[in-house]
């Protein structure tokens, strides 16, 4: 008896551990479920704000699209032309031609003077573009010597003789002088050509004053020989420039100019 009393015991004090335990579980369970319901509920609240600021910019998007269609609309709706019948259209321009022949045949003086006072500005209008004038404070020359000179004299002024260029008229082809018309900067050039065996000696004159010279010489060789300068000089209105020999040292030999080796003369306003 005794010792079924002590199994009857073990036993009543086993079953109720385990329902302990088993309630225990159950009660952790509920707790975990509650939990993730919550952080679920949480979530389903942030998708849901997120859907509700999406729809609010679809919907902006859509009322701006709208907007702007309508504006196309009107855009085009403004372009667009009215059609017409054919016919209307062809009645139309029966009409317009039947009036202006009407006009045409009835007021013939009306249409020769329409047309003279068009055809007279058309001409005006085409002097105007075709004939446009050089400005009258355009000057620059460019000159040489139309054939060889054989026999060059000290003191003596070389005459380009073919004005080539002559913008403003103020160099002189009969005397090789070039006369300034106001005052300013210039720029001169000149180059002179020598024959085989001789010697040339040129200088830029203003007035009587010797501004600047060159010498070419082609004793040891067998060709033609030149030289060429430039000068930029300040002049003044009625200033005389030209090219000549030095007073003391004619040209010994031929003076050369022909297409293939020009002796030229040059000028131009710089400003």
């Amino acid at each position: 008896m005794g010792l079924d009393l002590l199994l009857f015991c073990a036993l009543a004090f086993a079953s109720q551990g385990v329902h302990g335990f088993a309630h225990n579980n159950l009660v952790e369970t509920v707790e975990n479920l509650q939990k993730q319901l919550k952080l679920l509920s949480n979530v389903v609240d942030r998708l849901e704000a997120d859907n509700d600021a999406l729809n609010t910019r679809v919907k902006a998007l859509e009322e701006l699209q709208v907007g702007k269609a309508g504006e196309h609309d009107r855009a085009y709706n403004s372009l667009e032309v009215d059609a017409v019948d054919p016919e209307k259209i062809d009645m139309h321009v029966l009409s317009d031609l039947k009036s202006s022949k009407y006009r045409y045949e009835n007021e013939p003086h009306k249409w020769s003077s329409y047309e003279s006072q068009n055809m007279d500005k058309y001409s005006v209008d085409r002097k105007r573009i075709v004939n446009q004038p050089v400005s009258s404070d355009g000057v620059a020359f460019f000159a040489y010597l139309s054939s060889n000179e054989p026999t060059v004299g000290s003191h003596q002024t070389f005459v380009f003789d073919v004005d080539h260029t002559n913008i403003g008229g103020h160099y002189n082809h009969h005397t090789g002088i070039f006369t300034c018309p106001s005052h300013g900067v210039y720029v001169f050039s000149w180059s002179i050509y020598c024959g085989s065996g001789g010697y040339v000696i040129s200088e830029l004159v203003v007035n009587s004053s010797p501004v600047s010279g060159k010498y070419v010489g082609a004793r040891s060789v067998s060709n033609q020989l030149s030289s060429t300068d430039l000068a930029i000089i300040q002049l003044n209105t009625g200033d005389a420039v030209y090219v000549r020999t030095p007073p003391s040292h004619a040209a010994n030999g031929l003076v050369f100019s022909d297409p293939l080796y020009r002796s030229t003369f040059s000028g131009w306003k710089l400003f």
